[in-house]
């Protein structure tokens, strides 16, 4: 099945974050992931409004926002549990 080619986007938009490890203005995003500005901008502005990234007016720059830290710090002790498995490796 092919992904929703919004939905791909968005998480192609966290994956860049995760890389860069920085702030990244809507330019940089658009020309890296080769997104038509206006497309680019649309999604950012719907992250921003879901609250997983904010937007700094100074800066034009967009960051992630611990929304998205939150959504997976249940994982690690979903699959390994008490830790101990981790603890042993």
């Amino acid at each position: 099945m092919e992904p929703i080619k919004t939905a791909r986007r968005a998480f192609e938009v966290l994956e860049l974050f995760q890389a860069r490890r920085a702030p990244l203005r809507l330019q940089d995003i658009s020309a890296t992931l080769d997104y038509p500005g206006s497309s680019a901008s649309a999604l950012l502005k719907s992250m921003v409004a879901l609250g997983y990234l904010r937007y700094d007016r100074t800066t034009r720059t967009y960051m992630p926002t611990m929304k998205i830290a939150d959504l997976g710090s249940w994982v690690q002790s979903a699959i390994f549990g008490d830790g101990s498995l981790m603890r042993a490796m």
